[in-house]
């Protein structure tokens, strides 16, 4: 089936599928690098009182932070739908007028990337 006769999905089960997708692989990609982080707090915990449930919250943070940074995720690809700039497969959508692609739909991957590499530059500055 042609990616232009499929419906973009937009019940609040999809969303919320949509939302874990995000929460999920968050949380699979940043919890190798926060390990360290969290096993040291550990350890300089011990020396206070109930050190498992200072860690538990601590690593908590981190698992808030990584859902709010998801339902943002989430919020900004359900709008991108319903402005049709990208596909339910999330690529970059064709002109639903017909005639080639929509106006910038084409590149706009490679426009979220530029517009990062700029913001980590400017930081760096």
């Amino acid at each position: 089936m042609p990616m232009a006769a499929m419906d973009m999905p937009a019940g609040a089960g999809f969303q919320l599928l949509r939302f874990l997708m995000w929460f999920l692989m968050m949380t699979a990609m940043m919890t190798p690098s926060n390990l360290p982080a969290v096993l040291l707090f550990q350890r300089v915990a011990r020396q206070a009182s109930s050190p498992l449930a200072r860690t538990l919250l601590f690593a908590g943070g981190y698992v808030v932070a990584w859902g709010i940074f998801s339902a943002a995720a989430t919020a900004l690809q359900a709008v991108m739908d319903r402005a049709r700039l990208v596909d339910v497969a999330g690529a970059p959508a064709g002109n639903p007028h017909g005639g080639g692609p929509a106006p910038g739909g084409r590149y706009l991957p490679a426009e979220f990337l530029a517009a990062a590499a700029i913001v980590v530059v400017l930081r760096l500055a």
